[in-house]
């Protein structure tokens, strides 16, 4: 009877490692995923305000578009499988910065129009904030 109880008790703890462990690779995917979603569509701002080459607009919306998607996305996935409220937070404040950075550079890129074109400056802020999140 001992036995059993500490069988399960086994069991039930091994199961709880196991949701721990792909809770901590699905974390660690997204911000890998994000990572470097947010690093293609940084490339893509800077190759175009770099002006040393000509870069067809219908391409750079739709890859920029892309990356955006894919950052957004994957930021998504963070939140949803934060283990802390605190991870939560975190993922919630680095999603509302992306979203900030990606109306920016769109405006920068020509892909959408605004009233106030957003400097240079106000991109690298946005661009620090999503590293060091």
């Amino acid at each position: 009877m001992l036995a059993g109880t500490v069988g399960l008790q086994s069991l039930s703890a091994f199961g709880a490692m196991t949701a721990l462990t792909e809770r901590t690779i699905a974390v660690d995917d997204a911000a890998r995923g994000a990572r470097d979603a947010f690093g293609a569509g940084d490339q893509i701002l800077q190759r175009v305000l770099a002006m040393t080459d000509f870069v067809e607009p219908r391409k750079v919306e739709t890859e920029f578009s892309r990356a955006a998607a894919r950052l957004a996305a994957d930021l998504e996935r963070l939140k949803a499988a934060a283990a802390s409220e605190a991870m939560e937070t975190l993922a919630r404040k680095t999603g509302a910065a992306a979203a900030e950075w990606r109306a920016d550079a769109e405006i920068l890129l020509g892909i959408r129009n605004a009233a106030a074109i957003p400097t240079s400056e106000r991109l690298g802020r946005h661009s620090v904030t999503l590293r060091r999140h």
